[in-house]
């Protein structure tokens, strides 16, 4: 079980991932190891898993073994609600203590916006600095309003695209400001 939650894990932090690169990121020789895993599960196949993990009909467990990490390893993460202008997280006093965070992380954004994708409104996204070499990864972007929204950046050789999820169209007013690298949903 601890391996298909890692698996909805890794499909939440990128709903894009392939087997290929699930496999990868699990450490797997093969893509057939994933599916071994999801079928062991009774799902049909990674797009049934995938659209479970993103309905929210299979919710992985975020905090699995946070007894057993060092005392050192859980931080306080601010939350943020709003930006400046120039696009500064504005902290609150509010924080959220967390075990399994991903190295990097500078604070907890509360999404304010409607559920797009797989992101419901109050879920808590945390944001990195902009570092990866990746080719795509979920973005805190900023309106030309300074309004902060989510996009999806995508890199397709020198070009890089902004993409609205709710309306599948590229964002060209919009400014990458964060990558996000996980999400904490409280059930």
């Amino acid at each position: 079980m601890d391996v298909l939650n890692h698996i909805a894990r890794l499909i939440l932090e990128d709903p894009l991932l392939t087997a290929t690169q699930i496999a990868r990121r699990l450490g797997y020789a093969e893509e057939k190891t994933v599916y071994y895993w999801i079928n062991k599960a009774h799902y049909s196949g990674l797009t049934a898993f995938k659209r479970a993990v993103l309905e929210g009909h299979f919710r992985p467990i975020w905090n699995q073994g946070a007894a057993e990490s060092p005392a050192g390893y859980r931080r306080p993460i601010p939350i943020v609600d709003e930006f400046t202008a120039r696009g500064e997280p504005i902290h609150t006093a509010d924080r959220l203590l967390f075990g399994h965070a991903t190295p990097g992380v500078l604070f907890a954004w509360r999404y304010p916006g409607k559920q797009v994708a797989h992101f419901l409104p109050g879920d808590l996204l945390l944001a990195a600095p902009i570092d990866l070499p990746q080719d795509r990864w979920w973005a805190i972007a900023f309106t030309d309003r300074h309004q902060a929204v989510l996009r999806l950046f995508l890199r397709h050789g020198d070009a890089t695209l902004l993409i609205d999820p709710a309306t599948h169209t590229p964002d060209a007013a919009a400014r990458v400001g964060f990558r996000l690298c996980q999400l904490y949903r409280r059930l």
